[in-house]
């Protein structure tokens, strides 16, 4: 998402340098501008408050992503603890599943707010679980 961000802003900056500088050459009378040219010089405006947008979107992307970071290594930390507290009373395979799947981010964090932007990423949490219990089952 981010990397299509960056190409949308990318793309926006080189419109509105071409359209500023068709409204230069029009103000110092240099071109004489088309019907086209007219239309797209009157959404210049239109232009900048998309450049606007994708730069607010981009910032609420990197928050999102530095607070997922942060969620995703507390779950990190817990599930190996709790991994290393099952090994150490000798739980058997299946109860370390079970330990690690009964931990969710929420109650992790304790705060299900911190959490909202970050929802659609569970999935990403779920398969790193998944990959830990194996590693650990193997061990």
């Amino acid at each position: 998402m981010e990397t299509a961000l960056e190409h949308k802003l990318r793309n926006l900056k080189k419109r509105e340098l071409r359209l500023q500088q068709l409204k230069t050459d029009k103000e110092s009378g240099a071109l004489k501008l088309d019907s086209k040219q007219i239309e797209a010089l009157s959404k210049l405006d239109e232009v900048k408050l998309q450049i606007a947008s994708i730069e607010d979107l981009q910032k609420v992307n990197a928050k999102q992503m530095k607070d997922f970071k942060k969620a995703l290594k507390t779950y990190e930390r817990q599930i190996i603890k709790t991994l290393k507290d099952a090994r150490s009373q000798n739980s058997t395979p299946s109860e370390l599943t079970e330990s690690v799947q009964s931990q969710t981010p929420d109650d992790l964090l304790g705060k299900k707010e911190e959490v909202e932007g970050v929802k659609e990423n569970v999935a990403v949490v779920t398969i790193l679980k998944k990959e830990i219990v194996k590693e650990e089952v193997l061990v």
